[in-house]
């Protein structure tokens, strides 16, 4: 049976600030544009890894990810945040241990 959940592991969250969905409102995304963009999409994709890893110490199969990942993602293209080589390549280690640990990763 795969168990999953959506979007916030509230015990991470509680315990140490892990989380998937940092964003921004659109005011804040034209006053600090990709630069800030790039670095909470950093960090929400170095939390998503810590995330599949503690799923995969409880026995969680499938986790659906926040849309909030990359804020504001319709207004750029991926290549053009600053810190696109390091998330593309922390989203590759992601998608590796999501196999190797026989996870599913969604998000609508």
């Amino acid at each position: 049976m795969k168990l999953g959940y959506a979007c916030i592991n509230s015990t991470l969250q509680a315990a140490g600030g892990i989380t998937t969905n940092r964003g921004m409102r659109q005011k804040t995304f034209n006053e600090r544009g990709l630069p800030y963009v790039s670095e909470l999409a950093l960090q929400n994709v170095k939390d998503l890894e810590n995330i599949v890893r503690w799923n995969w110490e409880m026995g969680i199969r499938l986790f659906r990810m926040s849309s909030d990942i990359f804020p504001w993602m319709t207004f750029y293209e991926f290549e053009d945040l600053p810190d696109y080589d390091i998330i593309r390549r922390k989203l590759v280690v992601i998608g590796e241990l999501a196999d190797v640990y026989g996870q599913r990763l969604t998000f609508h």
